[in-house]
């Protein structure tokens, strides 16, 4: 008896497990045979998720080698073989999602059947395995997930009845919208990630429309075409709260929005690869005032150059050199946080305006992330 069941996403598979029996089967959906059986050495599977891109799919459940230890397995379609075994924190993996471009898997949980445990989302790399960032704050388990088609922002419901809105790229919490009085149960985006549905205990579905101006971020704010306009200055905001009441204001006036952001951007110190490379001579400098200058320098010119640092820290001769440039890589840059939003911004405005804006970002930046992200941004914009 099948008791989980998941379509690839071109709808040709359908892939089962029975729970309790550790294997996993592959059915041809046009003839109605089994393609493959799989043994995932599971005591329990709870879940079976393939990619969008039918490269993956990702089993989770109890280790039959020691009860109470939960794992997530990533398993290669082309091969039929496991390629990664994570482990999620605070027990079980009870909801497993793909990004849209398959690079990502989202896992949450908590410990089952333990109240008053914290609930947790982790974000995987799906190439390496690696935990790329957790997102912590639910009280309770988290239950239920889903990310927007573009890959900037999560959200969890949990059993502490609290529907949250998380940015990817800082794993901090961007809004938690208030409404459900019972579990949240179920979540998902619309096709173009403006909407939210959401079902809990108390009622049977509340739709939100995510980027409407609320609060201090009204519809009738005026926006000031300066170059130290505050908007442009709230994207780069540490706190993504701030930052995402900011994103909805500009969202809500876009022929001002996308002139905010340009003046802003052609307006924003940058650095060069000279003076990155000067800068990183400097670390080995005798003077301490120099490395100090030089690592101040770094921290707050690194975007877009992460790379460069990258090379350097691996390749320094000092252990203090090494120290101050893995410190500058693991702290958060508000410098690409604000790159990161500008780009969500653009999107959701989505006119001939905002594509220009992203064409003209593509023709002026050298940094290899925007590019990219820019890219992807005009393509989804293509599409729709």
């Amino acid at each position: 008896m099948a008791l989980f069941l998941s379509f690839s996403h071109d709808g040709s598979k359908l892939f089962s497990s029975a729970g309790f029996d550790p294997h996993v089967i592959i059915w041809d959906v046009a003839t109605g045979k089994s393609l493959q059986v799989l043994e995932d050495r599971a005591r329990l599977i709870d879940r079976i998720v393939p990619s969008p891109d039918g490269h993956w799919f990702a089993t989770a459940g109890e280790d039959a080698s020691a009860p109470n230890a939960f794992y997530i397995r990533l398993w290669d379609m082309a091969s039929k073989k496991v390629v990664h075994r994570m482990t999620p924190r605070r027990g079980s993996a009870g909801t497993l999602v793909f990004s849209a471009d398959s690079t990502r898997l989202v896992s949450v949980g908590g410990e089952p059947g333990r109240p008053n445990t914290q609930g947790v989302a982790q974000l995987w790399d799906v190439a390496t395995g690696k935990e790329v960032r957790s997102f912590n704050g639910h009280q309770e388990r988290v239950v239920c997930a889903a990310i927007t088609p573009d890959g900037r922002m999560l959200a969890t419901g949990s059993l502490d009845r609290t529907l949250r809105l998380w940015e990817i790229e800082s794993g901090l919490e961007r809004r938690r919208i208030e409404g459900h009085e019972g579990y949240v149960r179920a979540v998902d985006f619309s096709a173009d990630g403006r909407l939210l549905a959401a079902a809990s205990d108390d009622a049977p579905v509340y739709l939100w429309d995510l980027y409407a101006p609320t609060g201090s971020s009204s519809a009738t704010a005026k926006l000031r075409l300066t170059i130290d306009d505050r908007y442009w200055q709230r994207l780069a905001d540490p706190e993504p709260a701030k930052a995402f009441q900011a994103m909805c204001t500009l969202i809500a006036h876009p022929d001002n929005a996308i002139s905010v952001m340009e003046m802003g951007w052609q307006h924003s110190p940058r650095a060069t690869p000279a003076q990155i490379h000067q800068w990183l001579k400097d670390l080995d400098s005798n003077q301490f005032s120099v490395r100090q200058e030089a690592s101040a320098a770094l921290e707050k010119f690194a975007t877009g150059h992460e790379e460069l640092l990258r090379q350097a820290q691996e390749q320094a001769t000092s252990v203090e050199a090494r120290r101050r440039l893995a410190q500058i890589l693991e702290r958060p840059s508000t410098e690409r946080l604000r790159r990161v939003r500008m780009l969500e911004v653009s999107e959701r405005i989505g006119t001939a305006a905002a594509r220009k804006f992203l064409q003209s970002l593509l023709a002026q930046t050298d940094d290899p992330e925007l590019s990219k992200q820019a890219v992807a941004s005009l393509k989804r914009l293509g599409g729709r």
